[in-house]
């Protein structure tokens, strides 16, 4: 498993920096074609995300800590995979001011997620994960608000 996690995140990270590099805007446009169903594929995998981990944790509906190690594993996977989609349907770029706000929120989840796994990597510092994951899960609910907000404007307008 720990070669597959170091695999994926290197491919996640090449593929986001190699965004920065390439001119993806002159072949992915975000209302039409691949750049469309990028867009839709990465807030799918953000949704999953949030719903595959997060709420059945809250819920208490996982029986074994394999299931909560399994869909964590997921929720990460799916963490990464969403962002770096969105990131190429918006082109790394800047648009309306609905996108952007939702593309904010997306890179404060991201970063918050990122935090709180860099810091359950530090024994010590457990206690102080509880802290950042109440700037993470806020965070969360800001981007779902935004993502739908930006739907509903592609959709009216």
């Amino acid at each position: 498993m720990k070669i597959f996690n170091r695999l994926f995140y290197s491919l996640a990270l090449i593929t986001f920096i190699a965004g920065f590099f390439l001119p993806i805007d002159k072949y992915i446009v975000p209302r039409t074609g691949i750049g469309f169903y990028l867009g839709i594929s990465g807030c799918t995998a953000m949704l999953l995300a949030i719903l595959i981990y997060s709420v059945p944790r809250r819920m208490n509906w996982f029986k074994s800590p394999v299931a909560v190690q399994s869909a964590f594993n997921a929720h990460r996977v799916l963490g990464v995979l969403g962002p770096i989609a969105v990131l190429y349907h918006c082109g790394y770029h800047l648009g309306a001011p609905n996108s952007n706000m939702a593309l904010y929120a997306m890179v404060a989840v991201v970063i918050a997620g990122l935090v709180t796994m860099l810091l359950t990597l530090i024994p010590t510092i457990d206690k102080y994960t509880k802290w950042w994951r109440m700037v993470h899960i806020p965070a969360t609910f800001f981007l779902v608000i935004t993502a739908i907000v930006h739907v509903m404007a592609f959709i009216v307008y």
